[in-house]
């Protein structure tokens, strides 16, 4: 599906009516998310169908597509697993304490946000762009990542103190303002000319 028509659908009444389940129904407290196909979505200030104080949080996300969604929302203590968010756009959303499994963030976009505490299991962030906000650092403190491929990849003003990470890929990534002091790289790391200026280590 292309992103302009992924977008535009959702000023559409006849498409937000027939979704099955029902947006009230996903974004319930408690109900599990599985096998969702929401692609382009908006959650947060510009949603155009009116989810601007909602989130995913303490969610079971599984087997679901967002790709081209638009986040400013929390993704807190849930358990997704083989979702897709290709080409996402993150804005100050929180990954605190999730566990995220088999999981594509391929193109995706984060921009300032907590994700503290986060484990994150084989999943394909390669050509992402990971940025702090002027008023909000991007954070990943004590996460673990273990086989993930972050090819090509670009990570300015991102903190990662006390992170690991296990068996990941790192060819073509670079790191510009990161705080990386303390981090364990197991397996594979990118090498010195990847870690660039104002990088802590």
């Amino acid at each position: 599906m292309k992103k302009k028509h992924a977008i535009e659908r959702w000023s559409d009444p006849l498409f937000v009516s027939s979704l099955e389940p029902p947006l009230e129904w996903v974004f319930s407290e408690g109900t599990p998310v599985r096998d969702v196909k929401l692609e382009g979505i908006n959650v947060g200030s510009k949603s155009p169908v009116g989810l601007y104080y909602v989130g995913l949080y303490k969610k079971e996300i599984t087997g679901s597509d967002f790709t081209f969604g638009v986040f400013e929302c929390a993704f807190s203590e849930s358990k997704i697993s083989e979702v897709i968010f290709n080409n996402c756009s993150f804005e100050g959303s929180s990954f605190q304490k999730s566990i995220v499994s088999r999981s594509v963030f391929s193109g995706a976009s984060f921009r300032g946000g907590g994700c503290n505490d986060s484990v994150f299991e084989e999943c394909d962030f390669t050509d992402c762009k990971l940025r702090d906000k002027p008023t909000l650092p991007l954070s990943f403190l004590r996460s673990r990542f273990s086989k993930c491929d972050f090819s090509n990849s670009v990570f300015n003003g991102v903190e990662f103190r006390a992170s690991c990470f296990e068996e990941c890929v790192f060819v073509g990534a670079k790191f510009t303002n990161c705080d990386l002091r303390g981090v364990k790289f197991l397996g594979g790391s990118p090498n010195q000319d990847q870690v660039g200026q104002g990088c802590s280590v």
